[in-house]
């Protein structure tokens, strides 16, 4: 844990100029596998990779890999949703290329599949009425997560085909 800690505060701490970016993402690399080998709680890990998750970044396929890695079972579901709605904001709506569009629903499925209480639905709360996602009145995140669901089961029936491809591995 206070390695994990050390390295991503390094990391946070140092400009952007600080270390070359490659060397920045083999420390992230590393940082994402011991939280994930090890199930640490890093929370302030998930905003920071959430920063880089744009469709314009570089290597925006090894931030999600390292995003995938560094999920488990005990993360809070709230942490990940954050994340889901970066990555369906970014790279599943139909404005961005079919590639993308594989890529971010193939993210999301290995996000749920590590960590399966993301797609819990609390009966107490309920998601505020809205397409996929909303802003809770607390300021957190609130995912309707079975539209969200629907919406990426739909992709199965996708005029591009890996995209179809993705849709269906998702149903399965």
């Amino acid at each position: 844990q206070g390695l994990a800690e050390g390295l991503f505060k390094k990391i946070r701490s140092a400009g952007s100029n600080a270390y070359r970016f490659e060397v920045k993402l083999l420390m992230i690399n590393f940082v994402t596998r011991l939280v994930g080998n090890h199930e640490l709680l890093l929370l302030p890990l998930y905003p920071f990779l959430q920063r880089y998750m744009g469709g314009h970044q570089r290597d925006v396929t090894a931030i999600l890999a390292y995003t995938v890695q560094a999920c488990h079972q005990y993360v809070p579901p709230d942490e990940i949703h954050g994340i889901l709605k970066t990555i369906a904001h970014n790279f599943i709506t139909e404005r961005c290329s079919g590639e993308q569009m594989a890529v971010g629903i193939n993210a999301v499925r290995a996000i749920c599949a590590r960590v399966p209480s993301v797609l819990a639905v609390d009966e107490d709360e309920g998601a505020i009425g809205g397409d996929d996602v909303d802003t809770a009145v607390g300021g957190g995140i609130s995912m309707d997560i079975e539209a969200f669901v629907r919406d990426l089961a739909a992709f199965s029936h996708h005029r591009d085909r890996s995209v179809s491809v993705a849709g269906k591995s998702w149903t399965n």
